[in-house]
C-alpha cells in the first residue's frame, strides 16, 4: 500500500484509493468516511451515507471493524487500521473531503454543520441528515 498518502495533507497527485471490488481508481473528487461499527454515531449516520452513493455521489468508506459496514457504500476494509493510520483517525465517523486530489477539509463525529460545510447540498437537503440531530459526537 505504499501508493496511500502518509499525511493528511494536501497532495500533489490525486489520491489512489485502496484496491476496490471493481478494481483501482484514481479518486479525485469526493468523500471519504471512515467509520466502524461499534460506534453508535456511525450507525446513526449510515443512511445518510447509503443515501449519498445511491444517488451516485463519489464516496466511499474505510471501515475499521467491519467490512460489511456500511451498508450501500463501497467499502475499504481497514481493520488493520493502516489507512486510518496514515490520515490521522481519532475518531469516527470522520468525513474527509478531497478536490482536485487533495484534502480540502474534515469533520469528526456528526456535526450537521461541518457535514453540510463538507458535503454542501448533497448533505443539506438530505431527509435522512434532516433527521439526525444536529451534533453527535463520534
Amino acid at each position: 500500500m505504499s501508493d496511500l498518502p502518509s499525511l493528511p495533507c494536501a497532495l500533489a497527485e490525486p489520491l489512489p484509493l485502496p484496491r476496490l471490488s471493481e478494481g483501482s481508481r484514481t479518486f479525485a473528487d469526493g468523500w471519504i468516511v471512515f467509520v466502524k461499527r461499534g460506534c453508535p454515531t456511525c450507525q446513526q449516520v449510515e443512511p445518510l451515507l447509503a443515501r449519498l452513493a445511491r444517488e451516485g455521489l463519489p464516496i466511499i468508506a474505510c471501515s475499521q471493524d467491519d467490512p460489511a459496514f456500511p451498508g450501500g457504500v463501497p467499502v475499504h476494509d481497514d481493520r488493520s487500521l493502516e489507512l486510518s493510520y496514515r490520515w490521522a483517525i481519532e475518531a469516527t465517523p470522520t468525513l474527509v473531503r478531497i478536490a482536485g486530489g487533495i484534502e480540502t477539509g474534515r469533520a469528526t463525529g456528526w456535526d450537521r454543520a461541518a457535514w453540510v460545510e463538507l458535503g454542501g447540498d448533497a448533505v443539506a437537503t438530505n431527509a435522512e441528515a434532516l433527521a439526525l440531530p444536529p451534533m453527535q459526537p463520534g
